[in-house]
């Protein structure tokens, strides 16, 4: 699997995968669109949404949080400050986040199929906050 703007953060690290959230969400100026689990849906989905952050890089990212309990503070405070979104209670799902740093836009397994366009629509959902 290649990924081109992906950022993979660890599983087994809670200080680095603090560190790396932080730093995505709070140090830069960009769109995150982030694959939460780590199923066959998950890599499906990482995949999509590395193409499609890679079209629009200059304000878009992809991140794949495989382990959420190690971040699991970090998403609470996204969903926490976005207006009407909560943070789904079972894996997998996908959501972006915003420059003002609020979870944006949710996908969920079965609720549609994941492909470029949804993707993309999300992304766009987040850059106009």
């Amino acid at each position: 699997m290649e990924l081109k703007i992906t950022t993979i953060i660890p599983t087994d690290d809670k200080e680095l995968a603090d560190r790396l959230m932080n730093s995505l969400i709070y140090d830069q100026a960009v769109v995150l669109g982030i694959v939460v689990g780590n199923d066959n849906w998950c890599i499906d989905l990482i995949q999509k949404a590395d193409r499609v952050a890679y079209a629009r890089k200059s304000i878009r990212r992809a991140v794949w949080i495989r382990n959420p309990k190690l971040v699991d503070k970090i998403l609470s405070s996204l969903f926490s400050h976005s207006e009407g979104l909560i943070i789904p209670e079972t894996l997998p799902y996908f959501f972006t986040v915003t420059m003002a740093d609020k979870a944006c836009d949710i996908i969920l397994p079965g609720e549609i199929n994941p492909d470029n366009v949804s993707i993309d629509k999300s992304f766009r959902k987040a850059e106009i906050g």
